[in-house]
């Protein structure tokens, strides 16, 4: 875990990823990011599958430390392990 005291990154967890494809499912996200339709379970467990399935990628749950309450995902798309970077 990775924590300022309030607020911290921690694995992610099953639940957290439906918990995201909830909220892409609401109209205020579906708009933000374009979406006309909803995201399906498949369409949704396929890119979670692929997300967390390439060693390139490194995907945190932000939580409150001391509820644990749930506030999101935040990922690192394409790290070059050996040079210390990523998108």
């Amino acid at each position: 875990m990775v924590s300022d005291g309030e607020i911290g990154l921690f694995p992610c967890e099953e639940a957290d990823f439906e918990r995201y494809r909830h909220w892409i499912n609401t109209e205020e996200f579906a708009t933000a990011l374009g979406r006309c339709l909803p995201v399906t379970d498949a369409e949704h467990r396929d890119w979670c599958e692929e997300l967390i399935g390439d060693d390139r990628n490194v995907v945190f749950a932000v939580r409150e430390v001391e509820r644990g309450r749930y506030l999101g995902n935040v990922w690192l798309y394409g790290v070059r392990w050996i040079h210390r970077n990523a998108e």
